[in-house]
């Protein structure tokens, strides 16, 4: 098959060169014509070709040269070139491995695009598809939020790691320093009172 996609390039390189020598024509025969026939470029171009390929048609059928072959001659050159020479490049042409990868390659595309319709047809199937967002994600059943909101909520909060570490070494930590909403804007926050806080 690779013989007839290389005979079609030299038809079609043929076809460009009759197609250039279509100008020796008018020139040589005095002709004003704008489309060359085959028959007259030939005839131009190799006369002795042209008798010698008449006689052994001739010779084979009268009617064979005077009702088929001249009647194609009739044609220009790079038409009957040509179009044989494009359809035999386009159906001969070789598959190249590069071609087969490509395909594969874009199959693989396919074939992952379409993979979320199905995992989402079968999950729907087997009544597993739920409404709403499915990337938010679902804390309700976490308890250990609630419990330790609750608890800050109503006791103290734990007494800190540090202190303590500081109360089993022998020492007493430093009493905390609170704040006072209106003390907020004074320069120096006051330190809380042991006996306020006791009671």
């Amino acid at each position: 098959m690779v013989i007839f996609y290389y005979m079609g390039w030299a038809l079609l390189m043929t076809a460009f060169a009759s197609a250039a020598a279509e100008v020796l024509v008018p020139s040589i025969t005095g002709g004003t014509q704008m489309i060359i026939s085959a028959h007259d470029l030939w005839y131009t171009l190799w006369p002795g070709g042209l008798v010698v390929a008449q006689i052994k048609v001739e010779g084979l059928s009268p009617m064979l040269w005077n009702s088929v072959i001249l009647s194609i001659l009739v044609l220009p050159a790079w038409a009957l070139l040509g179009v044989p020479g494009c359809t035999m490049i386009g159906i001969f042409r070789p598959k190249r491995p590069t071609d087969w990868r490509d395909l594969e390659e874009a199959r693989k595309h396919e074939e992952l695009l379409l993979l979320y319709d199905e995992l989402a047809r079968d999950a729907r199937s087997q009544g597993m598809d739920r409404v709403g967002d499915d990337m938010r994600p679902d804390h309700s059943g976490h308890g250990a939020l609630r419990d330790l909101e609750k608890e800050n909520r109503l006791g103290p909060p734990p007494e800190d790691e540090f202190d303590q570490f500081i109360r089993d070494a022998g020492y007493e930590p430093k009493p905390k320093i609170m704040i006072d909403s209106a003390d907020m804007h004074s320069e120096a926050p006051r330190e809380a009172d042991p006996a306020v806080e006791k009671s």
